[in-house]
């Protein structure tokens, strides 16, 4: 008897061998490769919204500073004198700025002395920028309690930092009491209003509108 080793048959076992073991290398390596690409994802997506974090916290960080500046600015009343219809109102003192709301005046011709056109009340205020950065332009103007809203607008500015402007506001009629309104840019193209030791608050998109058309 003799004995016949078929070495194809080996070979081809072999063959098949190498072919699963190379099957199997590839499936692990694919594994490993999925996991890679899962944790490159993940640290991907980590580093985004960290991103996000951070520019989220950078503009609240801003926009509390900003505030910050914005509460150093506030108008106060200084005097409010009564003129009764046809008595010459007193000439500002100084360099101060006057506003008038209406028509509360009239002059005679030839003649630079303003007359009360009926009875009027005028309101010295004084606005201050506490603050360490520059506003402007600021619109100065005084509430009348029951109105509906500010009056007397005018617009003056910029106000350099820790300083103050005298203005003086002429409005129709006697009142008692004249609460004192400021808005105001601040050096970073903010508005910013404050109506008497009311918070300080960002001015509506209407009135920051006919401000900055004011300014054109």
């Amino acid at each position: 008897m003799s004995c016949v080793v078929i070495w194809g048959s080996v070979a081809e076992w072999v063959t098949a061998g190498v072919a699963c073991l190379a099957a199997v290398a590839a499936f692990l390596a694919l594994r490993h490769s999925r996991k890679s690409n899962d944790y490159s994802e993940e640290t991907a997506r980590a580093s985004v919204e960290a991103n996000e974090l951070t520019a989220t916290a950078f503009a609240a960080d801003a926009r509390v500073r900003d505030e910050a500046q914005a509460r150093l600015v506030y108008s106060t009343v200084v005097e409010t004198s009564v003129y009764f219809d046809g008595q010459v109102i007193s000439p500002p003192a100084g360099d101060n700025l006057t506003i008038f709301d209406g028509n509360p005046v009239r002059s005679r011709p030839g003649e630079t002395d303003l007359i009360a056109n009926g009875d009027v009340s005028v309101v010295l205020v004084l606005v201050h920028n506490e603050s360490s950065e520059l506003i402007g332009p600021f619109q100065s103007s005084v509430h009348i309690p029951g109105d509906t809203g500010s009056r007397s607008t005018g617009g003056f500015g910029p106000l350099l930092p820790g300083t103050s402007a005298l203005v003086r506001v002429v409005v129709s009629g006697t009142h008692a009491s004249l609460i004192p309104v400021v808005a105001f840019r601040d050096s970073t193209g903010k508005w910013w209003s404050r109506k008497g030791y009311e918070p300080v608050a960002p001015l509506d998109d209407k009135r920051r509108e006919l401000y900055e058309s004011m300014e054109r």
